[in-house]
């Protein structure tokens, strides 16, 4: 779903605390919804600690508007076991206390973990294979024109991807 907002503002900041490797930040925004005139506004924290072979992350966020109350939140550890190899693990969740009645609940949450196998051949380039196990439907969608959604409340998943920067 695709929101535009009009007198928008917000901002961003990180700390970089006296622990290697630890930082710390928040981020929020306000602004109103051109087709409604509604308010919507979004706070987040997230942490980061990396160092040496690990890496470790945790965000949460909560939106508010007129209609819904979203809270999210992940945290997700990582150790790279050679120059090559990596193994991570991922836990997340979006909830949806506040919505309109008429809702699916298993539209209204997503419960994900994951465990990761990673393979860099250099910095910029990684192959990636996960398995993740996810509860709830909030993030997936059926065929455009198949009416009513028959989609199972849960997915099982297993990746293999290739990421490359240059």
């Amino acid at each position: 779903e695709e929101t535009t907002l009009r007198d928008l503002a917000g901002g961003r900041l990180i700390v970089e605390l006296p622990v290697r490797g630890l930082s710390a930040g928040t981020s929020a925004y306000t602004g109103t919804q051109v087709d409604t005139g509604f308010k919507h506004s979004a706070l987040g924290l997230q942490a980061e600690y990396l160092t040496g072979p690990w890496s470790v992350r945790t965000e949460y966020a909560r939106h508010l508007d007129r209609h819904l109350t979203t809270n999210s939140y992940y945290a997700e550890a990582a150790h790279r076991f050679t120059d090559h190899w990596q193994a991570g693990a991922i836990f997340g969740r979006l909830s949806t206390p506040k919505a309109p009645p008429e809702t699916r609940s298993d539209l209204l949450r997503h419960r994900e973990w994951a465990l990761t196998l990673n393979y860099w051949f250099d910095p910029g380039f990684v192959v990636k294979l996960s398995y993740h196990d996810i509860d709830g439907n909030r993030f997936a969608a059926s065929e455009e024109g198949s009416g009513a959604l028959a989609i199972k409340p849960r997915t099982r998943l297993v990746l293999l991807g290739v990421n490359f920067t240059f």
